[in-house]
């Protein structure tokens, strides 16, 4: 592949993200800081692609848009050697599970709204579900901004 051309590929991927991170926010704006936390908060859920897709879920508010979350479906493997590595639907365990990781919604979020700061925050420390919370809180200041906290987080 040429450079110009991969260039060309990048521009457009940049563009694709910049046009997503916008249709998210303006998503996510409609939504009370607790629906955020409630839809987003909990780094171990996997839910189904349909959950963040269709509007029933946030009282008819909106949704992610279907082309951002489908790059989040994955297959989740269970390994059973203890209750932390195995998925359970219903309250079954289940050898795998096509699903959606709400971690990698956020990670993702963090790095489309340019708060770096928060990575920085989050790196601080060692638990999984405690630097989760903090790149949460980070996005719902970002999208529902106190004063001055959105120039500290993307600074």
């Amino acid at each position: 592949m040429l450079k110009s051309e991969k260039q060309k590929l990048i521009n457009k991927a940049n563009k694709f993200d910049k046009i997503m991170a916008r249709k998210v926010k303006t998503f996510l704006s409609k939504l009370s800081k607790d629906e955020i936390y409630d839809t987003l908060g909990d780094p171990y859920s996997l839910n189904a692609p349909s959950y963040y897709t269709s509007s029933k879920n946030f009282d008819g508010k909106g949704n992610f848009p279907i082309s951002y979350i489908q790059d989040f479906v994955r297959v989740h493997k269970s390994n059973f050697s203890s209750h932390k590595s195995t998925i359970y639907v219903q309250g079954k365990a289940v050898k795998s599970l096509k699903a959606v990781s709400n971690e990698s919604i956020v990670w993702d979020l963090i790095y489309k709204f340019g708060l770096q700061k928060a990575f920085e925050e989050a790196g601080k420390y060692m638990g999984r579900g405690k630097s989760h919370r903090v790149l949460v809180s980070a996005i719902i200041d970002y999208i529902h901004p106190k004063k001055d906290v959105l120039k500290q987080l993307s600074a």
